[in-house]
């Protein structure tokens, strides 16, 4: 798999109600492309109906280009989900997917590993965005804004461009060296780390508490105090929320590895480092 260059291709990506909500509602599409190297854009809100036909008459325009996009191939979101709001709103079913399209998400993931950068709240791409100093990282659930919005799209273009020059910044991302030393004592730990991380963090608190405690029992890790651990998830792993983070701030310490311990947690521990 390799990124399309920037003159053959499309760049898209829109905003929407949050997946929880009954009504996949539309606020946005927009979309970055190459006109004689000029770089262009298209872009519509307001109603949806406008929306979607404008979108039509885009992608039939530009279809011998390929459309990079972010995960706009699942059955909650992308273009077979617009299609369905339209024949909601119209009654009528429309044909909007790209003939050839390219999953950014699912390049990045072959390319550098599905942990390249952890998949839980604030997401893949608001990670990837403080990662490498982008604009675009998302504050909202949903993106409504104008502004917000531009930023947005321009996120995935950073992320295309970066790549092409192969200055893109993942976690795993350094050719196996350990990214953080100060903490993991290898990169083997570091990888099993995010692994952990992505599959079993369900009670943010709990199940630090237990996987910090029981990583300095095997030493895996260097000793650090509760709080400084924290503060490292939170600075510079960003793999933390500011939420998550400020529930750690108010409870002060981490609870002990007797007290955070379970047979489901070290069942995941042994599966994932052992």
């Amino acid at each position: 798999m390799t990124l399309p260059l920037k003159e053959d291709s499309v760049i898209i990506h829109y905003g929407c109600s949050a997946f929880k909500k009954p009504e996949h509602i539309i606020f946005w599409v927009g979309a970055v492309y190459f006109n004689q190297w000029q770089k262009e854009y298209f872009f519509e809100n307001g109603e949806e109906i406008e929306i979607i036909q404008r979108l039509k008459g885009f992608v039939e325009e530009h279809k011998d280009k390929t459309f990079i996009h972010w995960s706009m191939n699942k059955v909650n979101f992308g273009f077979k989900r617009i299609e369905r709001r339209h024949e909601e709103l119209q009654g009528a079913v429309i044909s909007i997917e790209p003939p050839l399209m390219f999953d950014l998400s699912e390049y990045l993931k072959e390319k550098y590993g599905v942990y390249y950068v952890p998949k839980i709240d604030p997401g893949r791409l608001n990670y990837i965005a403080s990662l490498n100093n982008f604009s675009g990282y998302k504050i909202n659930v949903e993106v409504k804004e104008l502004n917000e919005a531009s930023e947005r799209l321009e996120l995935l273009y950073s992320i295309c461009e970066a790549e092409r020059e192969g200055k893109l910044k993942t976690l795993t991302s350094r050719d196996k060296v350990n990214p953080f030393p100060r903490l993991f004592t290898s990169y083997d730990i570091f990888e099993k780390f995010l692994e952990y991380t992505d599959e079993y963090i369900l009670d943010p608190f709990v199940d630090y508490s237990f996987l910090k405690k029981r990583l300095q029992y095997e030493k895996l890790i260097h000793n650090l105090r509760d709080k400084e651990f924290i503060e490292f998830l939170f600075h510079e792993m960003n793999i933390i929320s500011e939420k998550v983070y400020s529930e750690f701030t108010i409870q002060g310490r981490l609870s002990s590895l007797q007290k955070s311990s379970s047979p489901q947690r070290e069942n995941n521990f042994i599966n994932t480092f052992c």
